[in-house]
């Protein structure tokens, strides 16, 4: 997998970006309709919120479109009023993106450079705000920040903020767990620590298990079964969950009853 200032590609990255298009595309008719509901008083609906955390520099390949500019397309097409965060802790890339993002979104937007926990302490330290609907993307090339995103977890102004994950399971978390065991956790409860009561999960692809996770607090959040997202409480995303958790080894020695109570979040 190539990798250019920090930022990884692979024969995976143009499923990866029609995924999360599509994704977005269902994630913020949700939150349009949310933030338009006259009877809903609980929540902050002055704009969606959005968090890419490992942003990269906005492009890929032969200046194929990244998440960033894939978000920006999105919420101008839905239309949504949103302040959103781009991260990364390579200068040359943020450089990059703030050259390319159109001059029309850049005052709702804000261009950081930096480790992400650190450059979300503000963010952390506002916990008397109502929540807001929006999104934290992570999709880090190399160890996902799990710390950050348990404690945003946590947050009250981020009880309707989703997550999305994207990485690979075989190499990002496994491969870490069987080297570091001291150091590195279980799938299985990295995803309870965060509590959102709603996960789907994305079946994993090729052999490093390149998997999508989505958590939410929206109970009624579909599946994608055509893109192969299932809830977690589903047989087909307990199958998903179990094969990403465990190694090979782990799951002959668990047998199928080691998915029974792993997801029931």
């Amino acid at each position: 997998m190539p990798v250019l200032n920090g930022q990884g590609e692979s024969s995976e990255t143009p499923i990866k970006q029609k995924n999360f298009a599509g994704f977005l595309t269902i994630q913020m008719t949700a939150a349009k309709s949310v933030m338009r509901n006259p009877t809903i008083r609980w929540i902050d609906k002055s704009y969606y919120r959005y968090f890419d955390i490992y942003s990269g520099r906005g492009t890929w390949g032969d200046n194929e479109k990244g998440s960033p500019l894939i978000f920006l397309d999105a919420i101008e097409k839905h239309d949504i009023p949103y302040r959103a965060a781009f991260i990364d802790k390579e200068p040359q890339n943020i450089e990059r993106l703030q050259d390319i993002v159109p001059s029309y979104h850049k005052r709702y937007c804000q261009f950081l450079v930096g480790d992400n926990k650190m450059v979300m302490r503000p963010w952390l330290r506002v916990v008397k705000e109502k929540p807001k609907m929006g999104l934290i993307y992570a999709d880090p090339t190399g160890t996902l920040n799990w710390d950050l995103l348990i404690w945003l977890g946590r947050l009250k102004s981020f009880e309707r903020t989703d997550f999305l994950i994207y990485l690979g399971a075989n190499r990002g978390l496994k491969l870490h767990r069987r080297r570091w065991p001291e150091r590195h956790n279980m799938l299985s409860e990295y995803i309870k620590a965060i509590e959102k009561s709603t996960v789907l999960v994305r079946e994993p692809q090729t052999k490093y298990e390149w998997i999508f996770l989505y958590l939410t607090k929206w109970a009624k959040a579909p599946e994608w079964k055509a893109k192969g997202w299932y809830r977690s409480d589903t047989s087909q995303g307990r199958e998903c969950l179990y094969r990403a958790n465990f190694t090979k080894n782990e799951r002959r020695k668990f047998g199928p009853d080691g998915q029974l109570g792993l997801f029931d979040i």
